[in-house]
C-alpha cells in the first residue's frame, strides 16, 4: 500500500507494479498528483504548484520519454543553459498519465495507518512528513526535524497585462518569490491568466490572513477573478539526506528525502520502491 498519490508515490507504485507486487494507492485529494497542481478558472488554465522542472541524472533522464512534457526556456533572465520542463497539459497532466492503470483511491482521509493496513504487507508513506509522521502510533524521531515551508499562491484570471517570454519572473524574495503567465508559458489558452506564488516569510506571516486581504498585498491592477490556494507544505526546507527511510516494513519517501526538487520527489519513490521489492 502507497499513500500519497503525488510524484513519489505514483513512481513507487509503476515500479512495484511493473515488478509483479500488487499495490493500492490512497490519496486524500480529489485526483491524484499533490503539488503537481492544475487548475481551471473560467477558461483559464492555472499550473499553481509546481512550476517546473530540471533533469539532473540520468535515472530521471530515462522517464522523460513517457511524459507528456516539453522544454519550456533554459532560465528567467537569460539562456543559462538549463532547460526548465512542463507538460503544454498543465503540471498534472503528468501524474494523471503516471496514475493511469494503477490501483489510486482518491478522497480518501487516512487518520491512522494501522486502520488500513489489514491485508497490506507493507506501506511506502509518501505524504508530508509531519502528515505521514501523525499516522503512526510511534514516533520516528530521525525524521521529526524535517520542515517545510509555506505559500500562499494566488491565480489572476484576466489580469491587466501579461509577461513577455519565457513568461515568469523568479525572484526567490519577498513578498513575491515567483509570478509565471500561464499563457506564454503555453499552459492557458485564455491570456493574461497569472500565477503569484508568495514568498515563505510572508506566506507564514499571513497565514490566517483573510484572501481579500491577501489579494490586495499581492495583486495590483484590475483582473477578472482571482483565487487563492494556500500550501501548507510547499517545499521542503530541513531534508532529510537519504532518497529514503525505512522502519521495519514502513518506508518513508518523497521530496523532502534527498532533494527538494520535482527530479528529487521521482528519485525517492524509485529507491522507497527498492527498498521494498
Amino acid at each position: 500500500m502507497i499513500i500519497g498519490a503525488g510524484l513519489s508515490g505514483l513512481t513507487a507504485a509503476r515500479a512495484l507494479t511493473s515488478r509483479g507486487v500488487s499495490v493500492v494507492v490512497l490519496d486524500k485529494g480529489r485526483r491524484p498528483g499533490g503539488r503537481m497542481a492544475t487548475r481551471r478558472l473560467g477558461d483559464a488554465t492555472f499550473d499553481h504548484g509546481a512550476q517546473f522542472f530540471t533533469v539532473r541524472s540520468s535515472e530521471f533522464a530515462a522517464l522523460l520519454a513517457e511524459w507528456p512534457v516539453r522544454e519550456w526556456c533554459r532560465g528567467f533572465s537569460g539562456d543559462d543553459g538549463h532547460p526548465r520542463f512542463i507538460s503544454p497539459g498543465g503540471m498534472n497532466s503528468i501524474t494523471t498519465q503516471m496514475a493511469r492503470g494503477l490501483d489510486v483511491r482518491c478522497e480518501v482521509q487516512v487518520a491512522k495507518l494501522a486502520a488500513v493496513m489489514d491485508g497490506f504487507d507493507a506501506a511506502i508513506l509518501t505524504a508530508p512528513v509531519p502528515q505521514s509522521l501523525a499516522m503512526l502510533d510511534e514516533r520516528v524521531p530521525e525524521l521529526e526535524a524535517i520542515e517545510y515551508d509555506r505559500c500562499l499562491a494566488l491565480m489572476v484570471r484576466g489580469a491587466e497585462q501579461g509577461l513577455s517570454e519565457p513568461g515568469a519572473i523568479q525572484t526567490l524574495g519577498e513578498p513575491i518569490s515567483w509570478i509565471a503567465d500561464n499563457h506564454t508559458k503555453g499552459v492557458s489558452s485564455e491570456p493574461h491568466a497569472i500565477t503569484i506564488h508568495a514568498g515563505p516569510e510572508f506566506s507564514l506571516r499571513h497565514w490566517e490572513t483573510p484572501e481579500d486581504e491577501v489579494v490586495a498585498q499581492l495583486c495590483t491592477g484590475s483582473y477578472r477573478e482571482v483565487k487563492l490556494h494556500r500550501w501548507k507544505f510547499a517545499k521542503p526546507r530541513v531534508l532529510y539526506p537519504e532518497r529514503c527511510y525505512r522502519r521495519g516494513n514502513i518506508v518513508f519517501a518523497g521530496d523532502a528525502f534527498g532533494e527538494a526538487r520535482v527530479e528529487g520527489a521521482v528519485l525517492s519513490g524509485l529507491a522507497a520502491a527498492e527498498a521494498l521489492a
